[in-house]
């Protein structure tokens, strides 16, 4: 049946339009000699442009940061307690999306080499946070000198105007789907309330 025909049949049934087509659809599969296969894809789909670029960015950390003793991993929990004072353990693991159990493990490993030391909250002696020591902020430094190493190897082909427009098309894409990456943030406050308010009601 001829795609017009196919699409008026649909709409006639439905009472609704056929979706586009994408540009990123599923592997067709093919049927051969071997069996059922998938025929290869003539545009990278967004999954395996993220995850290929993520595996880029960590191992230039990885190899960049080795002076400091951390991992990415454990650097960034490093910078967030860095940069909000006090903030818990269940705080950094809904800001990261990873196990509670995780964010404990890397604030023991930055307490065991004397990077951070433990505080109480000023306004509830009950909040137990963290803070950076001497040792701490050298290796933030650290970490910031091959953040900065790693913008230039891999960004800089981008323009100004193009970096901030893939930002915020990652910020629009967390906002939908995980807004709770994105709440530590001043700037996103409104954006990401409305976010949740979203979700909640379905």
């Amino acid at each position: 049946m001829p795609a017009a025909a196919r699409e008026a049949t649909v709409e006639a049934m439905t009472g609704r339009r056929s979706p586009a087509p994408s540009k990123f659809p599923v592997s067709p599969v093919a049927s051969g000699k071997s069996g059922r296969r998938a025929r290869p894809l003539g545009f990278p789909r967004p999954f395996y442009l993220i995850a290929q670029l993520n595996m880029e960015v960590i191992n230039r950390l990885e190899r960049d940061m080795k002076p400091t003793g951390i991992t990415p991993a454990v650097g960034r929990v490093l910078n967030a307690i860095a940069t909000r004072p006090h903030i818990s353990s269940s705080e950094l693991a809904r800001m990261f999306g990873i196990a509670p159990q995780s964010i404990k493990q890397s604030i023991q490993q930055l307490e065991d080499k004397g990077l951070i030391k433990r505080t109480t909250s000023r306004n509830d002696q009950r909040v137990l946070g963290a803070e950076l020591t001497e040792a701490g902020w050298r290796a933030r430094a650290g970490q910031q000198e091959a953040l900065v190493k790693m913008y230039a190897e891999v960004f800089d082909i981008l323009e100004p105007a193009e970096l901030d427009e893939l930002a915020r098309l990652l910020i629009k894409v967390l906002l939908n789907a995980r807004p709770s990456a994105l709440e530590y943030y001043a700037d996103l406050a409104q954006d990401v309330s409305r976010a949740k308010a979203r979700k909640a009601t379905g």
